[in-house]
């Protein structure tokens, strides 16, 4: 079993609370991946609905960390990390669907561009609903489809990938944040000298938030924590939100 963890170079982690509807398309995704590597797949869950058993019965290679209680996601990525083997770890959101080249991109582009820090591109996997679609474009135009690989100050964490060791080095993920955890750590990434760079070859599919409800619970707890962080640290917008 000691040869095996040091043989796993990538540890995928997925935070996840109920998402039976999508669960299993993220990781039939992340199981056919195009990657001569070895890699494992970390799942924390804190689901009241199917999720955990969909899980268990179907994908009985997911190493599964199931919590009673509901947990944030920034406490889930940082649980999952601690029990990742891999060097690398490579964040997936459980309403989320991996291009089966997504790591393989992910490796290439973390060696040719020579940054720790590492995402990729964002399809709206909901394009034929129109609530969908604004929410895409609010979150995330920055990381649409067809956008130019560049340096970039912030990257989402439902595609995300960086070395452990940096992740660590920074403290990982602050737990006390319903959201907005990803803009604190990437803040801290950009003012410790570290580069983000974003590569359009890396890509992930996108599924949620389909009703006026979703829509607005979201951007509503969205906006609440997007102005906490920016009262919290030095970012654009900070002085309104002050």
């Amino acid at each position: 079993m000691t040869n095996q963890k040091n043989n796993i170079l990538v540890s995928i982690v997925i935070p996840s609370y109920n998402e039976e509807k999508s669960i299993e398309k993220c990781l039939y995704s992340v199981f056919e991946q195009e990657l001569e590597d070895k890699y494992e797949v970390i799942v924390v869950d804190s689901s009241n609905d199917a999720t955990p058993k969909i899980i268990s019965e179907k994908f009985p290679k997911v190493r599964l960390f199931h919590h009673e209680q509901k947990t944030l996601p920034g406490s889930a990525r940082n649980i999952g990390v601690k029990q990742a083997y891999g060097k690398i770890i490579a964040f997936l959101d459980g309403h989320c669907i991996a291009d089966k080249f997504w790591l393989q991109k992910a490796l290439q582009a973390m060696k040719k561009s020579g940054s720790s820090v590492i995402g990729g591109a964002l399809k709206n996997g909901n394009s034929q609903n129109l609530i969908s679609i604004a929410d895409y474009i609010l979150a995330f135009n920055e990381f649409a489809e067809g956008m130019p690989s560049r340096s970039v100050l912030f990257m989402p964490t439902c595609n995300f990938i960086c070395t452990k060791e940096v992740f660590k080095k920074l403290g990982g993920f602050d737990e006390s944040l319903r959201a907005g955890e990803d803009t604190v750590f990437c803040h801290k990434l950009i003012k410790n000298g570290y580069t983000i760079y974003f590569d359009e070859h890396i890509l992930v599919v996108r599924i949620k938030r389909e009703t006026w409800k979703e829509y607005i619970k979201h951007n509503r707890n969205f906006g609440r924590y997007s102005s906490y962080v920016r009262k919290k640290i030095n970012l654009p917008g900070s002085i309104f939100a002050r």
